[in-house]
């Protein structure tokens, strides 16, 4: 799942919640910007290693239709590659970007998202993999999260948000042969997307099509329930399902603290409200996000495996402060790269790049960095 980075002289660039669909009313419209972005870190990078990093939600499966086949989150294997191919034929620019990445040598880490997870799917990295022209060695998926020790751990984040939680993440999710199962509010998101794509429709067919995706969001919440609750068995199945270079009892720890659970349930859906989360033992409000990533730090430091640095997404909210409980250490997001903004105070950039170096004998640095 992951793998030390490489010395001497070394680049990580992450991004994330891109959005990637399939054109028309797509999420997505800064393709010019990411090439060029992509093609400033390239330049950067001579004589150096370079991992760009797609952290989560890279390509949104529910915002992608097919014709003919009605609109849903829980993503078919078959209906998963026709819509990646559909999404890479609609961001020429993005996908020739991917390839020079690979072409000059360098690797490329995508982390599944809430809305990406059928990147986990065999046939879609395949498909992946072919069309940017690269192998495993070159694209690499990660399930859940990336570790480089002493240097940065990184995930999307919705194991830390509850109703896009992935309950069997990493013991036995994504299945191979059948339908994705997905989380409640992958069908939230895919109510919205079905209202953009049919602003004509009348209200009686989208109330028969949401209708349709209420039994998905029912079965949804079911399973996080489900799955909250067979915590020994879950434990004993991520052990062995999630190999990384973090001790198997730090990858068990993280699942611990993201748990969904009736009080964190609550609190999560306050904090997703007013965008504000209490610390335990703190007494300070931060966002929710930083808030997950203090509660990582803590498990890594108990297991002796703590880093400078903790990158998360799904936020859609770019912004580099350090942790509350510990100011050595810092939570970075790059924001999103899509249309889908929130309004935070403060005005925070939008999305931007978040750029880690490291240098054989120094301590690595990190920066927020605007798009090129």
């Amino acid at each position: 799942m992951t793998e030390p980075a490489r010395s001497p002289g070394e680049t990580i660039a992450v991004v994330a919640d891109l959005h990637l669909a399939g054109g028309g009313d797509d999420p997505f419209t800064e393709d010019g910007r990411f090439a060029a972005t992509v093609d400033g870190l390239l330049s950067a990078a001579s004589g150096r290693r370079l991992r760009l990093v797609l952290l989560g939600d890279t390509v949104d499966f529910p915002a992608v239709g097919l014709e003919g086949r009605r609109v849903t989150p829980a993503t078919h294997p078959g209906d998963a590659v026709d819509k990646l191919h559909r999404v890479l034929a609609a961001h020429p620019a993005v996908l020739d970007a991917l390839r020079r990445v690979v072409r000059a040598g360098h690797r490329i880490d995508a982390v599944a998202g809430n809305h990406d997870m059928e990147l986990m799917l065999p046939d879609v990295q395949s498909c992946l993999r072919d069309a940017v022209g690269g192998g495993p060695d070159d694209v690499a998926v990660h399930p859940w999260m990336l570790y480089v020790p002493g240097v940065v751990y990184a995930e999307h984040g919705q194991q830390h948000h509850d109703v896009n939680r992935f309950p069997e993440l990493g013991a036995g999710c994504p299945p191979v042969d059948r339908r994705l199962r997905v989380p409640a509010g992958s069908y939230v998101d895919a109510l919205a997307h079905l209202r953009r794509r049919q602003p004509d429709a009348s209200a009686p067919a989208l109330l028969a099509q949401a209708a349709r995706m209420g039994l998905g969001l029912a079965g949804g919440l079911v399973r996080l329930s489900r799955g909250e609750r067979h915590r020994e068995h879950r434990e004993r199945r991520l052990a062995t399902a999630l190999p990384a270079a973090l001790p198997p009892a730090a990858v068990l720890g993280i699942d611990r603290v993201a748990a969904a659970t009736p009080s964190s349930i609550a609190r999560r859906a306050a904090a997703m409200a007013t965008a504000r989360l209490r610390v335990p033992g703190a007494g300070t409000p931060v966002p929710y996000m930083q808030a997950a990533a203090q509660a990582v730090h803590h498990v890594l430091d108990a297991e002796g495996c703590a880093v400078p640095f903790y990158v998360f997404g799904h936020t859609h909210v770019a912004v580099d402060v350090p942790l509350v409980e510990t100011p050595t250490a810092r939570y970075l997001n790059p924001g999103t790269w899509s249309s889908m903004t929130r309004r935070v105070p403060g005005g925070a950039r939008r999305f931007g790049v978040v750029v880690i170096e490291r240098e054989p004998g120094e301590p690595p640095r990190a920066e927020l960095r605007g798009p090129t």
